[in-house]
């Protein structure tokens, strides 16, 4: 798919030993403090042992204690392979504190995070016996990763997709369900509204409509839930909207829907398996209704390969600068996104509940304004996804006396892919341009395609016409690079990249190196905007 808009003019195509010896007991306790922190303060000791007094500061906790952290508490690890949790219950007057039978350098890491959180711990003390203090940072992450592991060789795996994120860590992460695959998480829920497992909804249950069938399937990151018994038929887009439901897994009837794009592309599965010469971008195992080459088989068969009938999904979100289109998912070749007439072309359906939505995310982080745009530090928070992002692109810098972002001396607007990634190592490494912060990269294709604005189209253009947040807009109103194709850190074997063109806001793959004739072999390019986790 011809996604990216911009390349010069031209189309691109489509311990050391943490404790010594061994650490005999870990005691922890979690003090209720303000919203902003927690604070962990070390005390104790005796034995003849010599103690390791940790002052831990726990940052992103959206409560007074760390009971916020559903389905879990976070567990830390020695090099010496004993586990350490941090309670999710907290006890006035209790702190954090390792002892052992030796004096060495100790050193924790996280072995567990909670659910939709990823932690990290910064450095511990320089000695056991000695004063030291270690920050435990947790970073919200209500959106699903990409699944993408494999990295380009050549470029630091930590720069790309597959080596940061929910996907570079699987084994870490708190997960409501701990069987489902990867950086997702999946609960599979009966017709009668029992999770897997429980009374009335056997382990192992076929799909199918009886009460005690396999009827449902719960993203536990997102709180949506997905109806997985095939849905019948293909159907143009305004059928679709009014496609007939049902009360099914115990959700009311008026929860099911036709679900939005945004909900459409978070179940996408970048590293499907292939079937056939089609890869399936989903979880087929838990969302069966969206292997395409097993419903072109059953019915109406159309191949996937000649028609975005074979393997498009309708998404109930219209076009608004253009009547007549609306948003659809295709499920082959890695997953895309684009436009399709809305009358015309027929697709399938895959209803989904947003029933559970409430109790997923009662945190009053949502209830404020989604966009915060900083004027006086040139960044953009979006509060649903816990994300920040530079307002100026690459190449551009924030000029906070104009307001506004203005070409730097020497900075190319557009980029090769490999440049792009490097990009973000400069930038931390320049406080001219970092903003104050020295953790930025590339995103993933998940976590740039939160910046779309698909309800009105045309994401990046100005006017009436254009985003309908004012502070998303500023990205339009102040990065004058203007529409075009932005890079992700998304790479897929074959020497392809995803790529979103926030002139038109589809999603697509776009190759490394460029097949233009006039300029063959030569790298493609396209422009970059960095993100940080804010939260």
């Amino acid at each position: 798919m011809n996604s990216a808009s911009d390349r010069g003019g031209r189309q691109p195509v489509d311990d050391r030993r943490s404790v010594a010896d061994r650490l005999r007991h870990l005691a922890a306790w979690l003090l209720a403090v303000p919203l902003v922190s927690l604070l962990v303060a070390g005390c104790g000791g005796g034995g003849g042992a010599s103690t390791a007094w940790f002052e831990v500061s726990v940052s992103g906790v959206g409560s007074t204690t760390s009971s916020a952290f559903e389905g879990g508490s976070i567990v830390l690890k020695g090099s010496d392979g004993a586990t350490y949790t941090v309670p999710a219950v907290a006890e006035a007057g209790a702190g954090l504190f390792v002892t052992s039978t030796g004096s060495v350098p100790a050193t924790l890491v996280v072995d567990r995070n909670p659910v939709n959180r990823m932690c990290s711990i910064s450095a511990a003390p320089a000695a056991l016996g000695g004063r030291g203090s270690a920050s435990l940072s947790c970073v919200h992450t209500p959106i699903n990763d990409t699944g993408l592991t494999d990295c380009m060789s050549g470029v630091d795996c930590a720069l790309q997709d597959g080596g940061t994120g929910r996907g570079a860590i699987p084994a870490k992460l708190g997960k409501l369900n701990a069987g489902s695959p990867g950086s997702f998480d999946y609960t599979r829920i009966c017709n009668n509204g029992a999770e897997e497992g429980a009374a009335g909804c056997p382990s192992g249950a076929p799909v199918g409509a009886g009460a005690s069938e396999w009827g449902c399937t719960r993203d536990n990151v997102t709180g949506l839930v997905w109806r997985v018994v095939d849905y019948p038929g293909r159907y143009t887009q305004g059928d679709a909207i009014a496609i007939p439901v049902e009360g099914w897994c115990g959700r009311t009837a008026s929860s099911w829907r036709l679900p939005s794009v945004d909900q459409l592309q978070s179940v996408f599965f970048n590293a499907g398996t292939l079937e056939g010469t089609d890869r399936v971008a989903a979880h087929t195992l838990w969302l069966p209704m969206l292997n395409f080459n097993r419903r072109n088989a059953l019915e109406n068969p159309i191949p996937s390969s000649i028609s975005s009938e074979g393997s498009g999904f309708w998404s109930s979100t219209l076009v608004a600068a253009a009547a007549g289109d609306a948003w659809m998912a295709l499920f082959q070749g890695n997953g895309r996104v684009r436009v399709e007439a809305s009358n015309t072309l027929r697709l399938r359906v895959a209803p989904v509940s947003t029933a559970d939505l409430a109790s997923r995310f009662a945190d009053t982080y949502y209830t404020a304004a989604r966009w915060d745009a900083n004027l006086g530090a040139g960044t953009l928070l979006d509060r649903r996804s816990g994300l920040m992002w530079m307002i100026c692109s690459a190449g551009w810098s924030f000029n906070t006396t104009a307001g506004r972002c203005d070409p730097v001396a020497g900075q190319p607007a557009v980029r090769a892919f490999r440049d792009a990634l490097a990009e973000s190592l400069a930038v931390n490494q320049d406080s001219s341009r970092n903003r104050g912060y020295s953790d930025w990269r590339v995103p993933n294709r998940a976590e740039l395609a939160t910046l779309v604005d698909c309800v009105r189209w045309r994401p990046s253009e100005g006017g009436s016409a254009g985003c309908t947040d004012v502070a998303l807009k500023k990205l339009v109103d102040l990065d004058l690079t203007g529409a075009g194709s932005f890079w992700t850190s998304s790479w897929v074997p074959g020497n392809e990249v995803f790529t979103i063109d926030f002139s038109t806001g589809a999603i697509g793959l776009s190759p490394i190196i460029g097949l233009d004739p006039l300029d063959l072999l030569a790298p493609t390019a396209f422009r970059v905007r960095l993100v940080r986790n804010a939260r």
